[in-house]
């Protein structure tokens, strides 16, 4: 039973985006940036100040006061390593529960168990492993439709399945 593969929808190309959407994107991006650039003008400014003329000196800004920005941010970092400490915790206990919890892999199914599943002869599914390429499309209750194999030149060539 062969049917018809559903259309494919096309990619969205520039020229049919409509123009707000692009006005949009720009304006959302301008403001991404000056919002970025707002939090960080004292070290935008700081930063201008180094490199300008005295180079490597600062002339109209001050240094930070580092003890002063350690005292607001040290409860931030604190608390971000007692995660990270926590999750990484957790994530090695979990590992040691899953190793212990192993099973190990069950053996393969035969093919002619699998070619049945399949609804194909084990000469079909025999071929179908050497094809290089394979269309497949699948029912709402996951059978297969349509199997189309393309058989590889080399397999053809080794006398395999398919030649």
């Amino acid at each position: 039973m062969k049917t018809s593969r559903p259309p494919v929808e096309s990619r969205i190309i520039r020229t049919s985006v409509p123009a707000w959407m692009r006005v949009r994107d720009v304006v959302l991006t301008l403001g991404a940036w000056l919002l970025i650039g707002y939090f960080l003008r004292e070290g935008l400014f700081l930063a201008y100040d180094y490199l300008r003329a005295p180079l490597f000196e600062l002339t109209t800004a001050t240094a930070p006061d580092w003890t002063d920005i350690w005292s607001r941010l040290r409860g931030f970092v604190l608390l971000a390593i007692a995660l990270v400490s926590w999750i990484t915790f957790w994530s090695f206990d979990s590992r040691a529960r899953l190793q212990a919890a192993h099973s190990p892999q069950p053996p393969p199914l035969p093919d002619g168990s699998r070619a049945m599943f399949a609804g194909l002869s084990e000469a079909e599914l025999a071929a179908h492993r050497v094809a290089k390429v394979q269309t497949v499309d699948i029912d709402r209750s996951g059978q297969f439709v349509t199997l189309d194999a393309e058989v590889s030149l080399a397999g053809r060539l080794a006398g395999g399945p398919g030649s």
